[in-house]
């Protein structure tokens, strides 16, 4: 009998082990780092028929993060985690009056966290390599915002303000959608080395309105502008 107990205990504990295996294989965690090229579409609305904004051109960013993945089964997941961006945009405008014409140049230097929500959807295992596709929803937070707003005149004189206040400048709050696409290459088991790029497009005002008397004599402008960046991300799945 005192076998037979212990033949029992074995094989339960041994049953528990493997359960628990299955379930962490549920489960897959990595790290990414992602270089990025960032840029923000400018859309003012409300302000005077003599001044216009436009995008002021591609800056380079970078993201880094853990992420998770769920597995629902070996072809989609879950995907979710926490990322710090590091994003830099740019506006340029020009008011045009009688006698001159101004030139401004608005820099924002921002911090976002980020979590994003998503489903990847992959292939199956093709020698040592999966593809796979990914879309979702992320929401960040500013925790910092640096500007830089410079007017020169008939381009002769250039004044240039700096502001550390994130909160007068730059919402709190950025959603967006991302899609995107890469490829997985397995290095052991669940481990693998992964890459791929991402499109993410901010769907919610990056900017709060001013009064562009801060930096040119105007009058209030609704200032309304998007924060895009497309990623190219590295990184390694357990």
């Amino acid at each position: 009998m005192r076998k037979i107990g212990l033949v029992t205990c074995c094989i339960a504990l041994l049953a528990i082990q493997t359960s628990a295996q299955e379930t962490l294989r549920k489960f897959r965690f990595g790290l990414r780092a992602s270089p990025q090229m960032t840029w923000i579409k400018a859309d003012y609305k409300s302000i005077p028929a003599n001044e216009s904004y436009e995008n002021g051109g591609v800056s380079i960013g970078f993201s880094w993060g853990p992420q998770v993945e769920i597995q629902m089964n070996d072809q989609f997941a879950i995907q979710t985690g926490v990322d710090v961006n590091y994003s830099t945009g740019k506006v340029k405008g020009t008011i045009t009056t009688l006698n001159t014409v101004q030139t401004l140049d608005q820099v924002y230097k921002m911090r976002f966290i980020e979590i994003p929500f998503g489903i990847k959807a992959r292939t199956k295992e093709i020698g040592y390599m999966r593809y796979f596709f990914n879309i979702g929803l992320s929401a960040g937070f500013r925790y910092r915002a640096n500007t830089e707003f410079s007017t020169s005149v008939n381009n002769l004189s250039k004044t240039t303000v700096l502001s550390s206040n994130s909160n007068d400048f730059v919402n709190a709050f950025r959603g967006a959608y991302y899609l995107g696409g890469g490829v997985e290459y397995s290095l052991s088991g669940n481990t693998a080395l992964i890459g791929g790029i991402v499109f993410n497009n901010g769907i919610t005002n990056l900017l709060k309105s001013q009064n562009s008397t801060n930096v040119a004599n105007t009058n209030l402008a609704d200032e309304r502008a998007i924060l895009n960046y497309l990623q190219l991300n590295i990184g390694i799945l357990f």
